[in-house]
């Protein structure tokens, strides 16, 4: 099992908006730390990411397999989509690997982006016909090693996280459907 670690932190008042990532490879290794924006402004030492399509992804899937996994469900989330979809966009930066998923997790020693072993990927590049599918690797990334901010309060209840997470699925549902998994039913914490 991996030591890897990965937090996301949201604020906003009726959108969920990512605003830092923190990503640890290993308990001794330094935190690498991300936040929105076209540069990293106020904080020095930190990488930049802005709130793409990939990145909703990014958070979409991870906050779904969170809730999944505090809900005892044996089930991952998989993301799923044609060309223009979410899961397109995330596999087409897990591949090309643009500065900010380097500087959000980070790369081994050849110079590979670790965010490709975090995700298991099939149809990647959709060279066949039929959707790209992605889920968190478990292996690589524990979900019990995901966590999840709401203005700076680590947030671990589920119905909790569903509220962040409604409206990020909102934001473009007539799109596309995002996510391929179990059903959660219950209503959203207010």
């Amino acid at each position: 099992m991996s030591d890897r670690k990965f937090q996301l932190y949201f604020v906003g008042t009726s959108t969920a908006e990512l605003f830092q990532t923190k990503f640890q490879q290993h308990p001794i290794s330094p935190i690498r730390t991300s936040v929105r924006g076209k540069t990293a402004g106020a904080f020095t030492h930190a990488g930049s990411f802005q709130f793409s399509s990939a990145v909703r992804a990014l958070c979409i899937l991870c906050l779904k397999s969170v809730i999944l996994y505090k809900s005892n469900s044996d089930e991952l989330p998989i993301l799923l989509g044609d060309k223009g979809s979410l899961a397109a966009s995330l596999d087409y930066a897990l591949t090309k690997q643009p500065l900010w998923v380097h500087e959000m997790f980070g790369f081994d020693a050849a110079g590979n982006s670790l965010g490709q072993r975090l995700f298991s990927r099939t149809n990647s590049h959709r060279k066949r016909p039929g959707p790209v599918a992605i889920k968190v690797n478990e292996k690589a990334l524990p979900l019990s090693n995901i966590h999840i901010y709401w203005e700076e309060r680590r947030i671990d209840e589920v119905d909790m996280l569903r509220a962040i997470l409604s409206p990020l699925e909102r934001c473009d549902a007539s799109k596309e459907p995002y996510i391929q998994a179990p059903q959660i039913h219950g209503e959203l914490a207010a």
